[in-house]
């Protein structure tokens, strides 16, 4: 080696780092899921895959990260809303994690609940659960479950729950949400990072939602204008209206105040939870965090029950779409009670869209 192979103050190079290529095995894999997904958008885009409509007004609520972004709070809110304004209204969903295996299930009717949640999955059921009157209809291909809407409840209006990413049916109104204090988290794609899609995806968007909070809003507003320019965009508040047990008893949600409460959940994010109930002055005493969607046993509900006891809890809290898992049976075993924090989404000015 000789001097001329040695960096020296001056030469270019001198003090910087070299960027070193990733290699590693997420990165890769983060580029061919990119890649995918560019090339499924470009069938489609291309005509060479078709998107097919039905004889309905299409809503699609859905993101471009994973985790929890208030997807199912928004639709169901959309779905209150059209319903108290005079619109029939349907929901489609996929059903993630449920074990239906027909093309078509009804989870409710206009009138019942059809399902359960271990059919349906967690998050179809909790809607069928709250939105009476409204049926939710669960298939992995939503055009043909919005086929069977239409053919059977003949709705004004088909809100597709999870469908940002869903080609095979057209919609009107897509509405994209986000996690306020999350945005695009480290803005790479699966499963480097949280991106479903790319941000340049929001091209497709009509309507921003940011839930939770507001850390991350500024860039989440940036990129939307990067991408397609200007959006109608809200911002969303979280209404804590109080508890409800297996059996269906409602308390206040000042109940909670003062009191040891042991939590669970299996959510993807659970921090937002926890800074609710500490909010309403509980004091959590014991949390215990499950993978997205779990589906409990009974072996797990004496777990979560012999911790309330060991750390002295007055109640047990978790979610309202975990809730819906568990056996009514087996919350008779235990003298410490089990509610669900019941919460509602509140987006600021939303409602003038609809109204107009």
């Amino acid at each position: 080696m000789n001097n001329t192979d040695i960096l020296q103050p001056g030469m270019p190079g001198f003090g910087e780092t070299t960027a070193m290529p990733d290699i590693s095995p997420i990165h890769m894999f983060s580029k061919l899921f990119g890649a995918a997904v560019s090339l499924r958008k470009a069938l489609y885009s291309k005509d060479i895959l078709k998107m097919r409509s039905i004889d309905a007004f299409v809503i699609s609520v859905g993101n471009i990260t994973v985790g929890g972004t208030g997807k199912t709070p928004t639709v169901i809110y959309i779905a209150k809303l059209l319903q108290k304004h005079g619109y029939k209204v349907c929901v489609l969903s996929r059903g993630y994690k449920g074990k239906n295996s027909k093309k078509i299930l009804e989870v409710s009717n206009d009138k019942e609940v059809l399902s359960d949640s271990e059919m349906a999955g967690d998050e179809p059921y909790m809607m069928a659960k709250k939105l009476i009157g409204i049926p939710v209809i669960v298939g992995k291909n939503r055009y043909t479950a919005g086929l069977f809407a239409v053919e059977k409840y003949k709705p004004d209006v088909c809100i597709l729950d999870d469908g940002f990413q869903h080609f095979k049916l057209e919609r009107d109104l897509d509405i994209v949400t986000f996690d306020g204090n999350v945005g695009f988290g480290n803005g790479k794609l699966l499963p480097g990072g949280i991106l479903r899609e790319p941000p340049s995806a929001l091209e497709r968007a009509d309507v921003i939602l940011i839930n939770k909070g507001v850390k991350k809003s500024k860039d989440i507003i940036a990129k939307v204008m990067e991408n397609g320019g200007e959006r109608h965009t809200f911002f969303c508040s979280y209404n804590t209206v109080g508890l409800t047990s297996c059996g269906g008893e409602h308390k206040d949600i000042e109940y909670i105040s003062g009191r040891r409460v042991l939590v669970f959940s299996a959510l993807a994010d659970s921090n937002y939870f926890y800074e609710i109930i500490t909010r309403l002055g509980g004091f959590i005493c014991e949390q215990i965090e499950y993978k997205d969607h779990h589906s409990y046993d009974i072996d797990d509900y004496l777990t979560i029950v012999k911790r309330a006891h060991d750390s002295s809890a007055d109640l047990m809290l978790t979610t309202e779409k975990d809730l819906v898992k568990f056996d009514l049976e087996w919350s008779r075993t235990s003298t410490i009670k089990l509610y669900s924090l019941d919460v509602l989404l509140k987006p600021l000015d939303f409602d003038d869209m609809f109204e107009h």
